[in-house]
């Protein structure tokens, strides 16, 4: 790592030393309690687009090709989630049956990973005491619940289990999410019956594909109750079960498409955005030099940055360039949610190649929020 994060933004980071042999490494992660409060924060004024948005901002392990935090995001973002994995896994199925090759996070890692997600599994490890979404009935009832109990002297165990187990119509309760999350699990073709097993995502949504929307969600209905709600206590089993088959009936009536009318277009992001792989950023007049690796950027030119991680790197390697002022606001700069800060450069400068890539660390094993089963 060639860059300190900015004083202004430490305490959302920490320090991770990897040794191998006698050699020291020291690395900085950004705290997953961030991007979870973050999200839970801003979900209900959020749309999916922002919330990928906000993703592509942040390192290659917390973004939406992040198989190993699905069961978090679906926890803190729901139906934001769910639509903006929708797009993402469609775009992925489009580019493969039209190329006939794997992208880069295929069809089959994602696939697979969400045949085998359990909402028991995301209920019962659930971080939803830490949660932000103060206006959702079923979270106000449990803070209110644990906080009478708390109060106690004899803490009733019973009780505060019995809170918590309501806590599941926190999603069965939740409409958009039910039905999104079927339209999901409907795009996907699994096979495991065979000797070689496969689990891939279909393409419903573009004007190539041969996948009908009605089967699609035939087999959406039957992962849904099947793998989905394997666990799920009957009373709340049926309850998502209603929801689901209510919205299903009313999109009938209007005789219309349930992918098209359900997943809002506008919430798309274009697939190979530069901004998932991207710190920091440089107008179309700064030339870039392949050979050497750099862009020249002179005065007048736009950087952009949109992410604590790309404001540090340009605040402790190239605020020299730039007005005092604007180095000034940017530190002060209290949230990043992935709009683009744009700062006009002074002096000319050269830009490193290493410095505009996105920073890569590593999910840590030992984090309980992201990893719970493991406590």
């Amino acid at each position: 790592m060639n860059f300190e994060i900015c004083k202004e933004f430490k305490e959302n980071f920490y320090e991770v030393h990897m040794f191998n042999g006698l050699s020291e490494t020291k690395l900085i992660n950004l705290k997953s309690s961030w991007v979870f409060k973050t999200i839970s924060k801003n979900n209900k004024r959020w749309s999916a687009r922002c919330l990928q948005r906000f993703l592509d901002t942040l390192p290659n392990c917390y973004q939406i090709s992040s198989t190993s935090l699905y069961e978090r995001y679906v926890e803190v973002a729901k139906s934001n989630f769910i639509e903006a994995l929708y797009f993402y896994t469609q775009e992925n199925a489009n580019i493969e049956s039209m190329t006939g090759r794997d992208t880069s996070n295929t069809s089959e890692n994602i696939g697979f990973e969400l045949y085998k997600l359990r909402l028991a599994d995301i209920h019962g490890y659930s971080c939803l005491h830490d949660l932000y979404d103060l206006d959702d009935p079923h979270i106000k009832k449990y803070k209110k619940t644990e906080q009478f109990l708390n109060e106690k002297e004899n803490l009733d165990w019973g009780k505060y289990l019995e809170a918590r187990k309501e806590l599941m119509s926190y999603f069965t309760a939740d409409k958009d999410f039910t039905f999104k999350m079927t339209l999901l699990l409907g795009t996907l073709n699994i096979d495991e019956g065979s000797d070689y097993k496969y689990y891939q995502i279909n393409d419903v949504s573009s004007e190539y594909s041969d996948n009908y929307a009605e089967e699609a969600y035939k087999t959406g209905e039957a992962f849904f109750f099947e793998k989905f709600l394997d666990g799920v206590e009957e009373k709340y089993a049926n309850e998502a079960l209603s929801n689901i088959r209510k919205t299903k009936k009313a999109l009938d009536l209007l005789k219309v498409d349930p992918y098209k009318y359900t997943f809002n277009e506008k919430n798309r992001t274009e697939f190979g955005t530069y901004d998932r792989y991207s710190d920091l950023f440089t107008s179309n007049k700064s030339n870039w030099d392949p050979q050497k690796k750099i862009t020249m950027v002179l005065p007048g030119h736009k950087v952009g940055v949109c992410s604590m991680i790309g404001a540090s790197k340009l605040i402790s390697k190239y605020q020299k360039f730039f007005d005092p002022k604007d180095i000034k606001k940017l530190k002060k700069k209290r949230f990043f949610f992935g709009r683009k800060i744009h700062l006009f450069c002074k002096k000319a400068f050269m830009l490193s190649d290493d410095d505009s890539k996105k920073y890569h660390h590593h999910l840590d094993k030992n984090d309980r929020l992201i990893f719970p089963h493991k406590y």
